[in-house]
């Protein structure tokens, strides 16, 4: 009976132990108590990405560490979060067609094939820095990004891939206009908010607990 009682006692210690990781503060080294997490700055092809990306990001800091989170650009915090959310510059080279499906007995039409299914990508950087200045938000161009790590404010930098696929909304009775706008934008939007989701998760293993 002893022995089951210390085995529960470092079991439960363990556990204690594990949890209390998840609610310190992984920059307080870095003089960081409080952080201001503006929209991410969206440099893609999907125009509402900005707000999933930055609400389950802001989430996942919120609730796994003490930080004292502002919403926007605060001057009152210690550091600021950037997200900058980019992809391919090209439509076609952004959304590939993996799947399609045949349309057949269209009248006034020949048979074709419309797209079924659809993969896209995008990359999620994120950058804590302190007390940004208009000339450090600057630096963070295209040109520059890759080496901001380097930049004597940053915190951290990280790049977080992103890839999905989704189904493509047909209609087989409307012909070339089977495929429907409306209905794809809405799946579309949902793959996006399934992917920040990852984000999130991402953003948690791979740098809140590298602290």
């Amino acid at each position: 009976m002893k022995i089951i009682s210390i085995l529960a006692f470092i079991f439960l210690s363990s556990c204690a132990g594990y949890q209390f990781r998840y609610q310190n503060n992984p920059f307080a080294s870095y003089g960081v108590k409080s952080v201001a997490i503006p929209n991410f700055l969206n440099k893609s092809l999907i125009s509402n990405a900005s707000t999933p990306m930055t609400e389950n990001i802001s989430s996942v800091l919120s609730q796994n560490t003490t930080l004292k989170i502002y919403s926007g650009n605060s001057q009152k915090a210690d550091a600021t979060l950037i997200g900058i959310i980019s992809s391919s510059d090209r439509r076609n080279d952004f959304l590939q067609t993996t799947g399609t499906t045949l349309i057949e007995d269209t009248p006034g039409r020949r048979d074709f094939y419309a797209p079924n299914q659809t993969s896209f990508s995008l990359s999620l950087t994120i950058i804590l820095i302190k007390k940004p200045t208009e000339v450090d938000l600057s630096l963070m161009n295209k040109d520059f990004l890759p080496y901001i790590d380097k930049h004597p404010k940053v915190v951290f930098s990280k790049s977080i891939p992103l890839s999905s696929s989704y189904s493509r909304y047909l209609s087989t009775t409307s012909g070339l206009d089977s495929v429907n706008s409306v209905q794809n934008r809405e799946i579309l939007n949902k793959a996006v908010e399934s992917l920040a989701v990852s984000a999130g998760s991402t953003f948690r293993e791979e740098v809140l607990n590298a602290f």
